[in-house]
């Protein structure tokens, strides 16, 4: 998906971030208000709430090497496919967008790659030493989920010179690393 590509609001949740775009591009045309969208595809990294995905498996699995859980890591849906990128990388582009973008302009803040979520937990798994059991929970499933979304970043790289530095699977460890010190300090 790239910044020009009409977007398609297919769940509340999108359909408030379109709301924003649209707005925001009003107030940059109408009232020359200086803003620049950011289109955030998803992100991970350390500190990220276990409300997101990719730290609600890491704290899970933290949790299960500590022997506070079952061996069994509780999932939804992971044949669906998302663009994931790490915060840091994240907060580098929104830096510079902030510094260099173009008012009224959309970046699409995002890796450019689409990977499965059964691929993240595979990675998030092998740097555990437990053999661990994933099981799918059905209060984990979601109704309108997207087979697929992953953006084009080739515009925020073209024109602000940004790419994303940091690897998936750096980003996974470090995520999970967060987990097992928070695990650790609750004792």
């Amino acid at each position: 998906m790239c910044e020009e590509e009409p977007t398609q609001a297919v769940n509340p949740y999108a359909y408030t971030k379109l709301c924003g775009e649209i707005l925001s591009r009003f107030y940059a045309q109408i009232e020359n208000m200086d803003i620049v969208i950011a289109r955030s595809f998803p992100h991970t990294g350390p500190g990220q709430s276990p409300d997101f995905v990719c730290s609600d498996w890491a704290s899970q699995i933290a949790r299960i090497e500590k022997g506070l859980a079952e061996p069994v890591i509780k999932v939804g849906n992971i044949s669906v496919q998302r663009d994931f990128l790490d915060v840091r990388d994240v907060v580098k582009a929104y830096a510079l967008l902030m510094e260099k973008g173009k008012t009224g302009k959309v970046y699409n803040v995002c890796s450019g790659k689409s990977v499965l979520l059964k691929e993240i937990l595979n990675i998030l798994l092998s740097f555990s030493s437990k053999a661990i059991e994933i099981q799918v929970d059905s209060q984990k499933l979601r109704k309108s989920d997207i087979s697929l979304l992953f953006g084009d970043n080739q515009k925020i790289k073209q024109e602000l010179s940004w790419e994303p530095k940091i690897t998936l699977k750096q980003s996974l460890f470090d995520l999970l690393e967060y987990w097992r010190g928070k695990v650790k300090s609750e004792e």
